[in-house]
């Protein structure tokens, strides 16, 4: 059945939410998870902030490796195969398509909400949008 599940997480409380149901999913099919979260442009490393392993803005990078640490913290408790990446881009849900099809994932596990009031209603959820754009089945949790 499912062998990778790519959880993708903001670290809102529906995100954490989906991993812990992702994680036990994963663990009953025998497969292995990867946490991704995507960074938007402006909280990305520099190039050479990188290389000094210094972030062009650390709020923005130490937020996204606090999300995916949740990730690697949940499936290590479940005794899950885990891997976690950060990626950096301005659609999220294109992101995280394109990181499933690059890692051969099989199911993309998220979270139903995300953004809250009227900014959720005004630009729609990433999730909504990966299962517009997507073209793997996607577990929605609550």
């Amino acid at each position: 059945m499912f062998k990778h599940l790519l959880l993708a997480t903001d670290g809102s409380a529906h995100a954490e939410s989906a991993v812990k149901t992702g994680v036990q999913l994963a663990r009953s099919l025998h497969a292995e998870v990867t946490g991704m979260t995507v960074l938007a442009p402006d909280d990305a490393p520099t190039p050479q902030a990188a290389a000094t392993h210094q972030t062009a803005h650390p709020h923005g990078h130490g937020i996204a490796n606090a999300h995916l640490r949740f990730v690697q913290i949940v499936a290590n408790t479940h005794d899950v195969t885990c891997d976690t990446v950060c990626v950096t881009g301005k659609a999220p849900h294109e992101e995280i398509i394109r990181t499933a099809d690059r890692l051969h994932c099989d199911l993309i596990v998220m979270g139903a909400f995300g953004r809250k009031g009227i900014k959720a209603q005004l630009l729609g959820s990433e999730t909504q949008r990966v299962l517009i754009h997507g073209h793997l089945p996607v577990l929605v949790c609550k």
